[in-house]
């Protein structure tokens, strides 16, 4: 909930930058960067040490199909 406006503006620049064709595309990634960081330490903030290090090498995202509806 702390990041959702970086979360937003991280969606919007990632369809910027697929569907368009940006003038200053190393702005657009400085920007995008930015906002996962917010992002980033926003999921941390709750997160026990255990939880982070689970959710940052979690393979879940790999798999063809996945349970879970995120």
């Amino acid at each position: 909930p702390t990041a959702q406006r970086e979360l937003h503006r991280l969606a919007t620049l990632a369809s910027a930058s697929t569907f368009g064709d940006p003038a200053r595309p190393d702005l657009l990634a400085e920007d995008a960067a930015m906002c996962l960081g917010q992002v980033e330490t926003s999921m941390d903030e709750g997160r026990t040490a255990w939880e982070r290090l689970r959710w940052k090498l979690s393979l879940r995202s790999l798999r063809h199909k996945t349970a879970s509806p995120v």
